[in-house]
């Protein structure tokens, strides 16, 4: 999976994602996927930012995702106005997971 497809890294991506000598391209191997994701549209709003959601709800259920082996997220800088992608990054930050 390569990340340069995208228009832009956000600093969020950035922070999370470990770089690599070939210009950011991280490739994974499809058997290390978790073969169940999930979709983060909702989280934090729908089209628009929604202040009114519980924020510290849907970082704890991230971050369980991603401790009980999930690793599959789809996300985009769209949705929520971004705010999805803060949250995720979080989660991410939450979990007992490491990076690098």
């Amino acid at each position: 999976i390569s990340f340069e497809s995208y228009a832009f890294r956000s600093e969020i991506v950035n922070r999370l994602l470990p770089e690599s000598p070939d210009k950011g391209m991280i490739m994974l191997d499809p058997k290390d996927i978790s073969k169940i994701g999930i979709g983060t549209w909702g989280v934090g709003g729908l089209a628009e930012r929604d202040n009114t959601v519980d924020e510290q709800a849907q970082i704890d259920g991230i971050a369980y995702m991603l401790d009980r082996g999930l690793n599959f997220v789809e996300a985009n800088m769209w949705y929520s106005q971004g705010y999805s992608v803060e949250i995720l990054a979080k989660g991410i930050e939450q979990s007992s997971k490491t990076r690098g």
